[in-house]
Formats: C-alpha cells, sequence, structure tokens
C-alpha cells in the first residue's frame, strides 16, 4: 500500500504527540523533509504524492530514533547556526538559539571596542 506524505506526515506528528516528543510536528517536518531533500513548505505542497517503501522504511527509522530521544540534528546530521549550515553528530554539541544571541552581542561589543579604538591593530594570520 502507498502511502501519502502527507498522511505519513499525519502519522509521525500523531505518533510523536502520544510520546510525549518535544515538538513533534517541527520535528516530523524536519525528518520527512531532509529524507526527501525539500523544503518543508514543499512537504505541503506535494503531501498527495507517495512516499516509495524504502521512504516509508527510512522514515520509520529515522521516527524511532526521534523516540529514543535522539535530537533531530543528530539524526538529520546538521543544524543551522547564524544563517550557515553545520555538519553535526554525536561527537559535536548542537548550537542553541540562545548561542545565536551571545555571537550576535560579541561582535556588537567588538565592532564598538573598535570605533572606541581606532588605532588599535588586530593581529590576523
Amino acid at each position: 500500500m502507498n502511502q501519502s506524505r502527507g498522511a505519513a506526515l499525519r502519522q509521525a506528528i500523531g505518533c510523536l504527540e502520544r510520546h510525549g516528543v518535544s515538538e513533534p510536528r517541527a520535528a516530523a517536518e524536519v525528518l520527512l523533509s531532509d529524507l526527501l531533500g525539500m523544503t518543508r513548505p514543499r512537504l505541503y505542497l506535494e503531501a498527495a504524492c507517495p512516499l516509495s517503501t524504502e521512504q516509508r522504511a527510512a522514515y520509520r527509522r529515522r521516527l524511532q530514533r526521534r523516540l529514543c530521544g535522539e535530537p533531530v540534528q543528530y539524526i538529520t546530521g546538521k543544524q543551522e547556526f547564524w544563517s550557515l549550515e553545520f555538519a553535526v553528530s554525536q561527537h559535536v554539541l548542537i548550537p542553541r538559539p540562545e548561542s545565536e544571541v551571545l555571537v550576535e552581542q560579541g561582535t556588537r561589543l567588538a565592532q564598538e571596542w573598535c570605533t572606541r579604538h581606532p588605532q588599535a591593530h588586530l593581529a590576523r594570520k
């Protein structure tokens, strides 16, 4: 039986919700869109398209990993940070949204310092 992308997504969201996974819709969308190599909005535009047997099996494996507590970023192997995409694995920490605030503040402070000290030369390599 062929299952549509939309049906698979609805089923996954319900499953993640029942198991108390945080942000079930986002997790289900990211895992499926990454698997299919498309954007999250495109999932909905092509919701009636069927998933192949292989795609359904791969999506189930990803969902099972999420149900076991593995972060979505480790499952997809990537995380956006400061508008850049980084490869991530279990061997690295996942950048959090709060980290972007720290980078922005650090950048602002450095720019202010440079404005106040125009004669200073920063070491460059």
